[in-house]
């Protein structure tokens, strides 16, 4: 049985949830994962692991790295333009300081600077620097241009959009206008945050590490760092005192 605080605090947990996701115009995958007050009879424990902080950042920032490579992939008027995965140190590398600095870093800078994965033995190191190099150069690509320019913290907005976040809506604007004639904001075919649940689900599915309930609290756990994803870096204790912009 729970004491009283910690009912306390589960009702505290679910109110705040239905603050945010409260909107009737989520997909049906984000709307479903509302998560309630967990049952008195259910005794199971959670795993630690897939449930701390680090690990669930890190798979948000593994599947946004694959929805860049999903947006340039469907930009393309090039079929063979492809970005190339790079190494996981990066993408796991949850750093305070490198991650402020890299929510204000262009997708072009950040693809051009990074070393692609070391499975991939046939291509140069800095593969995508020369096919994003080559894409600048011959100025045909016009929406892979545009979206190149995007920051870090632009296309994560995107990513997330769905969700519906409001302190997204002024600053989606601005993105609007960076992004005119492209279909980010409209299209709902992008491997974005529901391509992320999907994901989680069919994983699940397959593993069974998780029950019902779990499933769905862990999903919410996601849900709700994808929106505060730059906070938790802002917040997050280690060398560099930036503020957020």
């Amino acid at each position: 049985m729970k004491n009283e605080k910690e009912e306390k605090e589960l009702l505290n947990r679910k109110r705040k949830r239905e603050k945010i996701f409260t909107t009737k115009k989520l997909p049906k995958k984000i709307q479903k994962h509302n998560l309630g007050r967990k049952k008195k009879a259910d005794k199971n424990i959670r795993s630690h692991n897939k449930f701390s902080k680090d690990n669930i950042m890190n798979k948000i920032r593994t599947h946004f790295f694959h929805f860049v490579r999903d947006v340039i992939k469907k930009n393309s008027i090039n079929e063979k333009i492809k970005i190339l995965k790079f190494q996981n140190k990066f993408v796991s590398d949850l750093k305070k300081d490198k991650n402020e600095d890299v929510l204000k870093m262009t997708i072009k800078d950040i693809l051009s600077n990074q070393p692609i994965t070391t499975k991939n033995k046939k291509s140069n190191e800095y593969e995508n620097r020369l096919i994003i190099d080559k894409i600048l150069r011959e100025k045909k690509e016009k929406n892979l241009m545009k979206i190149l320019e995007l920051t870090f913290k632009e296309l994560f907005i995107i990513f997330r959009k769905k969700l519906e976040n409001q302190a997204d809506e002024k600053e989606m604007k601005i993105i609007a206008e960076k992004i005119k004639g492209l279909d980010l904001l409209d299209n709902d075919d992008y491997d974005d945050v529901s391509f992320l649940i999907e994901d989680i689900e069919k994983r699940n599915k397959k593993d069974q590490n998780m029950n019902e309930i779990e499933l769905r609290e862990y999903i919410q756990n996601v849900l709700m760092s994808c929106i505060y994803y730059e906070k938790w870096f802002y917040d997050k204790s280690g060398r560099s005192s930036k503020n957020p912009k």
